[in-house]
């Protein structure tokens, strides 16, 4: 029971302190609440809270929360910090190292993904932070790309053309259900080029 007292006094000075006029106090209150794990509807009403009653003390806050995700492997978790953070005003010095490991995160991802859009943006953040130069040394002494930033690119690559493929299959198809001479040889070079199957 001592624990469920702890949490519940915990909850009772984030009313309290969000209720008050001191960033600071509301701050640490904050601090204890996400401690304590308490919900996260109210600490979400606090955190507003505070951003209106002292927004130094917020982006502080919000910052500490940032660094703390980076530390992490949850991306999704990183971007949400990125966003709260952005929103408070943090500067852009403070962003990067976040940018930069979400950057990493993502990019380690991206050859297992199959939705381009991710892989894409996953190889956009890798070249902005120049990932695709990072090397180290392997078990020979060769120097190795230290983030699959190619094996993205190669991915991307594999997937587009899947589709091309996917759809000169579908037109070919169609082409063949009709009597246009002009749409079914149209339809059956694309295949060939693209290198549908010939059966």
């Amino acid at each position: 029971h001592v624990k469920l007292a702890e949490r519940r006094l915990v909850f009772l000075e984030l009313e309290e302190a969000a209720a008050g006029e001191d960033g600071h106090v509301l701050a640490r209150a904050i601090a204890s609440a996400k401690d304590a794990a308490l919900d996260n509807k109210d600490i979400a009403t606090a955190k507003s809270k505070l951003a209106a009653l002292d927004p130094e003390a917020f982006e502080e806050l919000v910052l500490d929360e940032l660094v703390v995700a980076s530390k992490g492997s949850d991306a999704e978790a990183i971007r949400r910090s990125l966003d709260e953070a952005e929103g408070a005003g943090v500067s852009a010095d403070d962003l990067e190292p976040a940018q930069r490991r979400l950057a990493e995160l993502l990019i380690s991802a991206a050859p297992e993904s199959s939705d381009e859009g991710f892989i894409q943006h996953a190889i956009d953040m890798a070249l902005r932070f120049s990932l695709d130069e990072v090397a180290e040394s392997d078990e020979e002494g060769k120097s190795v790309a230290r983030w699959p930033v190619e094996a993205a690119k190669r991915r991307l690559e594999e997937l587009r053309l899947q589709a091309c493929r996917q759809a000169a299959q579908a037109r070919l198809l169609a082409a063949m259900q009709c009597e246009d001479v002009k749409e079914l040889m149209d339809a059956i070079a694309k295949a060939q080029e693209i290198g549908v199957d010939s059966d």
